[in-house]
């Protein structure tokens, strides 16, 4: 999603959903930021999400730039009450 979400401006991720659902392209909630951010740290990428990384590249020419650096979740919600802070 976290990919998704920055390739496609229109889709939106975010903790408060609008009572009434909505089933256009405008303000489409693709999911729930905190539950994706918890589970990026919960389940950081492993050495099987980089093989399938690599193989899509062999294939697509394209990569997750969020397998490939895990940290881009922090330095792009940087201020989402989620990201653990940094421990010195």
């Amino acid at each position: 999603y976290f990919y998704m979400v920055t390739m496609y401006d229109w889709l939106v991720l975010s903790d408060s959903l609008s009572s009434e659902p909505t089933y256009s392209v405008d303000g489409a909630i693709q999911g729930y930021l905190s539950s994706l951010i918890q589970f990026h740290f919960d389940d950081a990428p492993d050495s099987v999400e980089m093989h399938r990384n690599n193989t899509i590249y062999a294939t697509q020419n394209n990569r997750n730039p969020f397998v490939d650096y895990p940290h881009f979740i922090e330095l792009i919600w940087y201020d989402h009450e989620h990201i653990p802070p940094l421990v010195d």
